[in-house]
Order: C-alpha cells, then sequence, then structure tokens
C-alpha cells in the first residue's frame, strides 16, 4: 500500500499539490484555485477555496480577517489565512494561499483572487496586525473597505504607550464574554462592569435602548437579520453540490463495508479449526484473482480517458520569512554538556 501511494507523488510536491487540486475542481462546482510559478517553472504562489469556503464567505464576508501564519511547510512559505466568523461566533476559513513573497505585489494578488472566487463581493472590514504591505494591498484592491487592527495588537500597543495596568482593563473590556452585566431596577437597562467607569457612562449615554431598537430595526430592513440565525445558508447550499463523487472516496467506502462485513465472518472461522482452515484456504485462493481484476480494471480506465495531464511545475526554493523564528549562531553551535563541563 506505501509503494502504491509513493506513485502518487512520484513527479513532486508541487505537482501532486496541482494535480489534487484539480481533482477536488473536478469533484466540487465551485472548488476555485490558482498558481504561479517563476521563469524557472518553480511554484511560487498557490491560492484554493473549496465550496464550503466560498459559501461562508458569501454568508459571513462581510469581516475579513487577514493574517499570515508560518514554519507551516517544508519550503517556509507563508500561510495566508483569510477568515471569519460565522454564526455560532466560530472562526471559518474563507480562503488559504502560499505565497513565495510577503509584499505589496504577492498580497494583491490573494485578493484578487479571493474576489474572482466569490463572484466580486467585498468586505466591508479587514481586520490585519497593521503590516504594511498588507494595509497597501487593501487600499489597492479594496478601496473602500475600512481597515481595522485586530484586538491582540491593539493590546499590545495599549501596553506599549500606556501602560500594564491600562492595557490590563482596556483587554479585560475587548472580551466581552468576562464581562459581567448589572441590571439597574429603575429602567433595567444592562452596563458592562469593567475597570475603566468614565468609559461605562460614556457608552451608557450613547447606547441607549431606544438607540438599540433602531439598530435593530435597521438591521432586519437591510436584511442582515438572518445572517445569525440557523437560516443563515439558506439560498447557498447548492454550491456544494458535488457532481462528480471522487473515485478515492467510492474506493475508501467500499473498504470500509468490506471491512466491516468479513470481521464477523473472520471472528466465527477462529473459533475453530476447520473454520479457520476454510478461510484461510478461502484467502490465499481469493486474493490473487482480485488483485488481477483490479488491475485489469484500472487498465482499461486508463485506456478509456485521456491520459494524466502534468503541468510541469518544480517544487519551489526554500526561502526565509520575515515571520520564520531566527536562531543565534551561539544557539546553533550549542552542544549538550555534562554537570561537569558547565
Amino acid at each position: 500500500m506505501q509503494k502504491e501511494r509513493m506513485k502518487e507523488i512520484v513527479n513532486g510536491d508541487a505537482e501532486g499539490a496541482i494535480a489534487y487540486m484539480e481533482s477536488k475542481k473536478f469533484s466540487e462546482r465551485n472548488f476555485f484555485y490558482k498558481y504561479a510559478v517563476d521563469e524557472e517553472n518553480r511554484l511560487t504562489r498557490l491560492f484554493w477555496a473549496d465550496s464550503q469556503s466560498i459559501i461562508d464567505y458569501n454568508c459571513f464576508g462581510d469581516v475579513l480577517i487577514f493574517d499570515s501564519t508560518y514554519e507551516t511547510n517544508e519550503y517556509n512559505k507563508p500561510l495566508v489565512l483569510l477568515c471569519g466568523e460565522n454564526n455560532h461566533f466560530s472562526t471559518t476559513i474563507f480562503a488559504c494561499a502560499l505565497l513565495f513573497g510577503e509584499d505589496e505585489e504577492a498580497y494583491d494578488w490573494v485578493l484578487e483572487n479571493l474576489l474572482e472566487a466569490n463572484n466580486g463581493k467585498k468586505p466591508i472590514s479587514v481586520l490585519t496586525d497593521a503590516d504594511l504591505a498588507m494595509r497597501k494591498a487593501i487600499t489597492n484592491i479594496l478601496p473602500e473597505s475600512s481597515q481595522r487592527l485586530c484586538s491582540w495588537h491593539l493590546v499590545e500597543n495599549a501596553k506599549t504607550n500606556c501602560g500594564i495596568p491600562f492595557s490590563q482593563g482596556f483587554s479585560a473590556s475587548l472580551r466581552h464574554e468576562e464581562n459581567g452585566l448589572t441590571t439597574e431596577p429603575e429602567n433595567t437597562s444592562l452596563l458592562l462592569a469593567t475597570e475603566m467607569p468614565w468609559l461605562e457612562e460614556h457608552a451608557a449615554s450613547v447606547f441607549t435602548r431606544k438607540i438599540f431598537l433602531m439598530v435593530r430595526e435597521d438591521i432586519k430592513i437591510q436584511g442582515l437579520y438572518n445572517r445569525w440565525t440557523r437560516k443563515a445558508r439558506e439560498g447557498y447550499e447548492q454550491l456544494a453540490v458535488v457532481e462528480n463523487f471522487s473515485v478515492k472516496a467510492t474506493e475508501m467506502a467500499r473498504y470500509g463495508t468490506l471491512i466491516n462485513g468479513c470481521k464477523s465472518m473472520c471472528y466465527y472461522a477462529s473459533k475453530c479449526v476447520d473454520g479457520y482452515k476454510r478461510m484461510r484456504d478461502f484467502i490465499q485462493k481469493e486474493t490473487p484473482l482480485l488483485q488481477e481484476l483490479s488491475q485489469r480494471n484500472v487498465e482499461e480506465e486508463n485506456a478509456a480517458h485521456e491520459p494524466v495531464q502534468f503541468h510541469d511545475v518544480r517544487d519551489p526554493e526554500k526561502i526565509v520569512t520575515k515571520g520564520r523564528s531566527k536562531q543565534s549562531s551561539k544557539q546553533k553551535n550549542t552542544r549538550n554538556k555534562c554537570g561537569n563541563c558547565g
């Protein structure tokens, strides 16, 4: 089995990844992917979004989180995550991309493909980590979208510029799940209990019950109310229809069915010598026949279909990204020493 699996990646990581993307595009109606190569035909960029991601973006893509993570692959390529929050307040992935560089042009390419995959739908707000190249790309591709800084960086900035005591109270006020609610009997209004009373008083004077009711009515008029209910994905589910079920998935389903069916038969056969011998002889007789049948079926399918198309894409070069952790030369040369050596 391991030998058969190794055949699938004989053409390299890049070729295998693109072949997998092609198979997903064939089995999912709205699966989207794009890639780019350099002058040596090495893979430099890869963007993909499956049908479920496209559905979620169309439902919950008004707020987009644009972030990069590092040290996730052998080639040290930064993994760009485009994500948001669904109607269950859980993180949902809209798309992913692997990039060679982290410059403005690369991020432009990512956002352009995001819009192409989702028929031009643009987010209202984009949250970033204040990366300059990201901000320029958002200005270029999404000029009408508001740019916001994520809460973690807000707290870090508060800690740096205002000190730890203020940053602790500020952090608690951002995490609404940790804020206690107190009720005033006079008007039954709810006020957040934080360590900044001046902020509470100002919020209470602005966000009154009347304002809340006005905002709620406006949300209903704009058709945004269902977004946070169980009906959020109604009208989008047809996007995920699988037209051609994966051959590999079919094979795995058959394999699981046969394994479950054989368990009881092998169990009873092991209870007696005659049953064991009969089962053993049956397996030894049928296995070569089934192997020959499988090989013949593969040959017939290969003859009936067009040969596999290779894209001749080479594996990318390993790079050093700005987010990759760096070890000092002293750490690299450090050897294990016993207690006597210090």
